[in-house]
């Protein structure tokens, strides 16, 4: 969009790369307390050497695709954000091994972005040998979208691994035997990484991370601009301040009262998860209050061992 003669808005929010939908049926808590599995029930097999095998969060899913399961692990930050934005308690299963069987509405935007992964770059049928890892020729086989960073920009973390799982509007290229190893995990965590919003699209503003990043991308573009770029740039600083110093002590407040009014089991998983982060001392409180009712009647209500499992995986994000 041009807005002055030297001035021209193009799309942040443009998208650049949209999630496969998935359209699972929702299981009631019964039926997840009573799923059993066994090792051919499972798709995938784990890359041994997976650092969030110690430090993520294990979850099962199913794939819609080939009607069989997955489990994985997320990175903690990653089912974070999933929790922050898919709240529903029942979306969450605490099983007895410690995994996280993922329902409903969180599990459709896993399994959804799964399938990017998994069939669109071919991340499945790439790893030829079915050890878990993606290397020599195999890479061969292996889609990547094209890159729209440039080599010498650096990264670091998770964002690293999008120098191999490229996203773009420009479609896919075949990757090459370039001597490294890839893995359907960290393909699968890299796409929840970047859809900050949970929204099942990577936009150009959730793909450069931040918006003091294009802030100052802004401000080397427009230093030697005219005064209308000069101006364009001002304001647009002042309304990133504005959002910022936005206040939600409102919204805070009303958690904090209803957490202390009726106790963490009227929380969903985000405010559950908001106010740990944010009171962390009340929530212990209240937590050792709440394990003390519900484990009196776990066996006799299932609504109960629900809100138990809820306050466990929470914890599991310390």
């Amino acid at each position: 969009m041009k807005i002055a003669k030297d001035v021209t808005i193009i799309g942040l929010n443009d998208v650049m790369a949209y999630s496969k939908r998935a359209y699972l049926d929702k299981k009631d808590l019964q039926g997840l307390k009573q799923e059993e599995f066994n090792p051919e029930d499972f798709l995938v097999k784990l890359n041994p050497e997976s650092e969030r095998e110690k430090s993520g969060i294990k979850v099962i899913f199913e794939d819609e695709e080939s009607s069989l399961f997955v489990s994985l692990n997320l990175t903690k930050s990653n089912f974070q954000n999933i929790l922050k934005h898919f709240g529903d308690k029942e979306d969450y299963f605490l099983r007895e091994d410690g995994s996280i069987r993922l329902n409903g509405k969180a599990q459709n935007f896993v399994a959804g972005w799964f399938k990017n992964a998994a069939y669109d770059l071919n991340y499945l049928k790439a790893d030829a040998d079915k050890n878990g890892i993606i290397q020599g020729k195999e890479n061969n086989n292996l889609y990547l979208y094209n890159v729209i960073y440039t080599p010498d920009n650096p990264k670091g973390g998770a964002n690293d691994l999008i120098r191999q799982l490229y996203i773009t509007t420009g479609g896919k290229s075949i990757a090459g035997d370039d001597g490294e190893e890839r893995d359907l995990e960290s393909a699968l965590n890299a796409l929840l990484y970047f859809d900050k919003n949970a929204d099942g699209k990577i936009t150009v503003l959730e793909a450069e991370g931040s918006k003091d990043r294009i802030l100052a991308n802004a401000q080397a573009m427009f230093d030697n601009g005219s005064s209308v770029s000069k101006t364009l740039l001002q304001k647009l600083k002042k309304m990133q301040e504005e959002i910022d110093n936005a206040s939600d002590e409102q919204e805070d407040s009303d958690i904090k009262n209803k957490a202390l009014d009726q106790g963490l089991s009227a929380l969903n998983m985000q405010e559950l998860l908001e106010f740990k982060q944010k009171y962390p001392d009340e929530y212990e409180k209240l937590k050792q209050k709440d394990l003390e009712d519900l484990s009196k009647n776990l066996s006799l209500d299932l609504q109960k061992e629900m809100d138990y499992g809820s306050l466990s995986i929470i914890d599991k994000l310390a």
